[in-house]
């Protein structure tokens, strides 16, 4: 009776989720035995439910051991090991399959390697067989871009810019490295040689970190910690062709603006237009290659080669993803426009371009040897007033003139430069001027590095009355 009793336990043993009971080694089923104590009509056709699960393998291969077969009851427990053991193996290879899976879709096919502290970032086909996972992972995605500090937003959108379809078609460096690299993939000792990223930070990890925070697909992210990992472009992305197709759109989305604050700051002006107007893609800047003259050195020692620097000229191009969106704004912003209090004016890129720009430019023999040019004046408001008291505290000035433009296709209005054209008494205070501040920075208004140079020298740079300034030497 006892060896009967142990035997009965071992039958009612449970392996993963199903349970052995007597009825199911003898061949019936519960919903059988249920059936046969309240009898009724069969029907002919199977429900789906129930041919899938008679369709479905069992998670065994073998019969059922019993005990009471050749063997006895040691038989059965080693069958039972080596059923147990099958299914741990299969469970193993099911793991194994999960961590390396390739996701079809209907319109994609990806191959996906999940890593363990690992972030990946993938674009595909946001549709499933579900229509919910794809859903669910956007809102996920949302999710953590809100959260994301502001330096966190600056590193996205600073990266993905090097990657877009604006900038990636027309980046050389980057095209060729994409080719060097392996399948695309930039390692994070490569990612923090960009300048512009290097100024945002340093550290790899916070690249890392804050590109997992996207609510955009185009960056595939691998972080395995440490600062350790890399990025790509998402390769379900093909990189667009430049064109003269391509070119054109992109003109015909593209506006000029001017008027802005020369020390205004690139990142000032990325959240102006990206929390302002829609669809906003890309903003360019106007910039003039400069070097500022250093104080030089008491000792007598000589100073450090200065590099030049880029200073904006208070304009930009500025590109919308749409022509309509481009055309939204032209129509129903550009009359109140502003930044900072200071109006804005725009026009289309392509106007900027055929427009002719007219200066007041003017040649007179009687003063170009002791007439200076100074420019680097910031604010265009600046009225000749202000200009003249600033240049009386030195000596010998007697005339100024404002260096001014205008575009034909414009309203005529008169624009300032920031520069000017200072006119002495004499050649020789002249020279004693632009000798003084060759050597030492002249600031104007506590913060505007101004720069000075001959009038015909700068002329000549410009390519500006040849004719006559080959006759002055002679």
């Amino acid at each position: 009776m006892e060896g009967r009793g142990l035997s009965k336990t071992l039958e009612n043993l449970t392996l993963g989720s199903i349970t052995l009971s007597a009825g199911e080694r003898e061949g019936e089923s519960a919903t059988a035995s249920i059936s046969s104590a309240n009898p009724r009509p069969k029907s002919p056709l199977k429900s789906p439910s129930k041919m899938a699960a008679r369709a479905s393998p069992k998670p065994y291969d073998v019969p059922l051991p019993t005990a009471l077969g050749p063997g006895g009851l040691v038989s059965m427990l080693k069958s039972l090991r080596q059923i147990r053991d099958v299914n741990v193996e299969r469970e193993a290879m099911a793991k194994k399959l999960l961590a390396t899976t390739a996701v079809k879709t209907k319109d994609t096919v990806k191959n996906t390697t999940m890593f363990e502290d690992t972030f990946v970032t993938c674009q595909g086909d946001k549709r499933d067989d579900n229509n919910n996972l794809a859903t669910r992972k956007e809102a996920r995605t949302h999710e953590a871009f809100t959260t994301a500090t502001d330096l966190e937003k600056r590193i996205i959108r600073q990266v993905e810019h090097y990657f877009g379809d604006y900038n990636l078609p027309k980046d050389k460096w980057m095209l060729e490295k994409m080719e060097e690299c392996d399948d695309g993939w930039f390692d994070m000792e490569t990612m923090m040689t960009f300048k512009r990223l290097r100024s945002l930070t340093q550290d790899p990890s916070v690249v890392l970190t804050a590109l997992a925070k996207s609510p955009q697909d185009l960056m595939q992210i691998e972080n395995w910690g440490h600062g350790k990992g890399r990025v790509r472009r998402n390769p379900v992305y093909p990189i667009p062709e430049v064109t003269e197709a391509l070119r054109i759109s992109l003109q015909e989305r593209t506006l000029f603006v001017w008027g802005f604050d020369k020390t205004t700051s690139l990142d000032e002006l990325i959240e102006y237009f990206e929390n302002n107007f829609r669809n906003v893609v890309n903003i360019r800047q106007r910039t003039m290659l400069t070097k500022n003259r250093e104080p030089a050195e008491e000792s007598g020692e000589q100073s450090e080669k200065v590099e030049p620097q880029r200073h904006f000229m208070g304009s930009l191009f500025l590109t919308f993803a749409t022509r309509q969106d481009a055309e939204d704004f032209y129509k129903n912003r550009r009359q109140s426009l502003s930044f900072k209090d200071r109006k804005l004016q725009t026009k289309w890129q392509k106007d900027f371009f055929n427009a002719k720009t007219v200066f007041n430019d003017e040649y007179d023999e009687t003063t170009v040897l002791r007439t200076v040019y100074v420019s680097g004046f910031d604010n265009k408001d600046t009225t000749k007033e202000e200009l003249v008291q600033f240049f009386k505290r030195f000596q010998g000035p007697v005339a100024l003139r404002k260096r001014v433009y205008r575009f034909d296709a414009s309203d005529g209005a008169w624009q300032f430069t920031g520069a000017v054209f200072v006119s002495f008494d004499t050649p020789e205070n002249a020279k004693k001027f632009l000798n003084m501040f060759s050597e030492q920075n002249l600031i104007y208004n506590d913060s505007d590095v101004l720069r000075v140079k001959w009038q015909g020298e700068f002329y000549q740079e410009k390519g500006l009355f040849k004719q006559e300034l080959a006759s002055l030497h002679h």
